[in-house]
């Protein structure tokens, strides 16, 4: 163990490092942001789009994942672990709830919250951003999926499944460029394809559902879907309206 004093002096340079590099990065040095890149809604769009054009079955899966991933404001790997028995349609039939829960706190499941299904609703007037249609459209592709009620609703490892969408992502974002092979998402949205990873959809997600400035969702209710913790009293006093959901 080393010592107390060398460990307080270590903290000190380092401080006094993340300041300079912060200073640094303030006068146009190095880069501005660090980690994945948010994917804008209309990127999101777009490279739906893009997966249904692709020829092979993989353009319908990263459709699927894409959108399931979104709507529920997850990590990628949460997606993989999506069951299909976690599917129930609601009450009023315009939706599906999907009874999966990616907070990271109360891993032991005593959590009520986690067992309220996130409805996830139709959207006939946006086809690329219709979540219902993209999931039906998968499950024709794959009808053994649905005879496997237990199993995932994107079956096999979910890190491969996660690498599997990963490279499907990769492979449109490189596709699709403009008169002068520049890449669409580079050009028309100032993203390079480098910096948009699975992690970049939940990221887009989370920007998306808190953009509104006059009938945005509450902030209870943003943070539930999103998986975040709200405090101690969150699973007592604090619950998902059918409303806001």
């Amino acid at each position: 163990t080393p010592p107390q004093e060398f460990v307080s002096l270590l903290g000190q340079y380092m401080d006094g490092f993340q300041r300079l590099a912060n200073k640094a990065r303030q006068s146009g040095e190095g880069k501005m942001h660090t980690g994945s890149r948010c994917m804008p809604w209309e990127m999101y769009r777009d490279t739906t789009r893009w997966f249904y054009s692709l020829p092979e079955s993989d353009g319908i899966f990263g459709a699927a994942w894409s959108k399931t991933t979104v709507n529920m404001c997850c990590r990628g790997d949460s997606t993989g672990q999506i069951c299909t028995k976690h599917l129930v349609l609601s009450d009023s039939g315009d939706s599906f709830g999907i009874a999966a829960c990616h907070a990271k706190d109360s891993q032991t499941g005593t959590d009520p919250v986690k067992l309220i299904p996130r409805d996830c609703f139709c959207n006939p007037l946006d086809f690329f951003a219709d979540w219902a249609s993209s999931v039906f459209h998968y499950l024709v592709l794959n009808p053994y999926v649905l005879r496997d009620v237990d199993g995932p609703l994107f079956p096999g490892d979910r890190k491969s499944q996660a690498q599997k969408y990963s490279r499907a992502l990769k492979k449109i974002l490189y596709l699709y460029v403009d008169e002068d092979d520049q890449p669409l998402c580079l050009t028309k949205y100032g993203v390079d394809p480098k910096h948009i990873t699975l992690y970049s959809l939940r990221k887009g997600a989370h920007t998306r559902l808190n953009c509104g400035s006059t009938a945005a969702p509450s902030s209870a209710a943003c943070l539930l879907r999103e998986g975040h913790s709200l405090g101690g009293v969150r699973s007592h006093y604090i619950e998902i309206e059918r409303a806001s959901n």
